[in-house]
């Protein structure tokens, strides 16, 4: 009962915004994503630059940077704002440990520590604990500081070793995955507009990919930044035949935008 009660809730608020002139948030937040498709895909777009800086483009994007650009225009279309001074104002927020730009180890690297400070200052709800097939994981991280030759702005044992504090740190804390074996029995769980987070396989890098999930005839499709077809795109396979191609992924995270 308390389930059908949720669902009438949210459809009479989607009822309500809609008279208003306004789309429910997962169909707005879509509307967002779905404007860039085709724009192009930069490999590592967060590191073209020397020194830490805010990086802001509407025309190319990783897929890490594309799902910040389309959660930071929505949250100031919102707020019934959306120049260029308030989604700068947004990304930090959603970027950067606290909010705040302090060097480069200040950018949040893991994807993991990414989620835990949207879920408590953007209205992003984790669902994945209460989907079927759920599993607790934990990893040790380190993969930043163990391939350190590819990220070359850590330039002194010093930022190692605060980088290995913070992985340390990371790894204490425990998060749930559906596997790539169960996706298929959790699709009809995964609303038009959540963020899909594709855990790695590799025992010491929590996140391997990002995207938005994008319903289309029935079924559930991958909105992202495609690194092999280098653009924003709507994936040709539904998600879980998509994940399970993939051997660089052991499952996924799934987030609900909640304002």
């Amino acid at each position: 009962m308390a389930r059908w009660i949720h669902i009438i809730s949210w459809l009479f608020f989607c009822d309500t915004v809609m008279l208003h002139g306004q789309s429910c948030p997962s169909q707005q937040l879509m509307d967002i994503g779905l404007s860039a498709l085709g724009a192009t895909y930069i490999k590592n777009a967060l590191d073209l630059h020397e020194e830490e800086c805010l990086v802001y483009s509407e025309a190319a994007f990783d897929c890490v940077t594309f799902v910040e650009w389309t959660i930071a225009k929505y949250l100031t279309s919102r707020s019934g704002v959306s120049n260029t001074g308030d989604i700068e104002s947004v990304l930090r927020g959603i970027r950067y440990r606290n909010g705040c730009i302090d060097g480069y180890l200040s950018r949040l690297h893991y994807f993991s520590e990414w989620i835990a400070q949207n879920a408590l200052i953007n209205g992003l709800n984790e669902i994945t604990g209460g989907l079927d097939g759920a599993v607790v994981q934990k990893k040790s991280l380190s993969y930043i500081s163990r391939n350190k030759h590819l990220y070359p702005r850590l330039r002194n044992e010093g930022d190692l070793m605060r980088l290995r504090a913070i992985e340390k740190h990371l790894s204490s804390f425990e998060f749930s995955m559906v596997p790539k074996n169960q996706v298929d029995k959790v699709l009809r769980h995964i609303h038009h507009g959540d963020l899909i987070v594709f855990v790695s396989a590799l025992s010491d890098l929590d996140i391997a990919h990002v995207g938005f999930a994008h319903e289309q005839g029935g079924k559930v499709y991958l909105l992202h930044a495609s690194e092999q077809n280098k653009r924003v795109e709507i994936s040709d396979e539904p998600l879980d035949i998509y994940l399970k191609r993939r051997k660089k992924f052991a499952g996924i995270r799934v987030l609900r935008i909640a304002i």
